[in-house]
């Protein structure tokens, strides 16, 4: 799950074209990818689709919605401690004038971003047999990074700009949802 910071501006409209992920496996998925978008990659694509796919109806191709530039996405451990360091509401979902954004950031840029630091976490789960009959004693369940410094200082850094740039198109307010 992510949290992510936007302008209280419109979404930019329309969509863009991308490999469907029913069609992973074609031959053609990592030359959608790239861009390239030629008759014969469209054809793989739809071999290797699912015709009941929700997303792409059996093309293989799916039209996505444009991303907005004016966004910052966040994990949600990493956007809570953010919104602490700024100052604003520690929720899933929320909304600050852009003055209470700026002066959000003066905050930010004051403290000392070292308390607001996380170490890289690995979860171990219990012990158990592996395929090859080898008992693993401490299997690894997942891996959760860290937080530091530089990160924390990036974004801040984007958030300034997320601020200056929908000041200047024309936003009245910063949003997380």
């Amino acid at each position: 799950m992510s949290i992510i910071f936007a302008t209280d501006l419109p979404h930019p409209p329309g969509t863009v074209e991308s490999p469907c992920l029913c069609a992973r496996m074609a031959l053609g998925f990592s030359s959608m990818m790239c861009g390239q978008g030629t008759p014969e990659v469209r054809a793989s694509l739809a071999a290797g689709a699912d015709p009941a796919c929700a997303s792409c109806h059996g093309s293989g191709v799916e039209h996505v919605p444009k991303e907005d530039p004016l966004t910052l996405n966040l994990a949600n451990d990493n956007a809570f401690r953010f919104l602490t360091l700024l100052g604003l509401p520690v929720a899933p979902a929320g909304e600050c004038t852009i003055a209470e954004a700026r002066r959000a950031l003066l905050r930010a840029r004051n403290v000392d971003l070292g308390s607001y630091v996380r170490d890289d976490r690995v979860v171990h789960g219990a012990a158990r047999e592996r395929e090859d009959g080898a008992i693993e004693l401490r299997p690894i369940r997942g891996w959760i990074g860290g937080l530091s410094v530089d990160r924390l200082a990036g974004y801040v850094d984007r958030l300034s700009a997320l601020v200056r740039d929908g000041v200047a198109a024309g936003a009245t307010k910063i949003i997380w949802y």
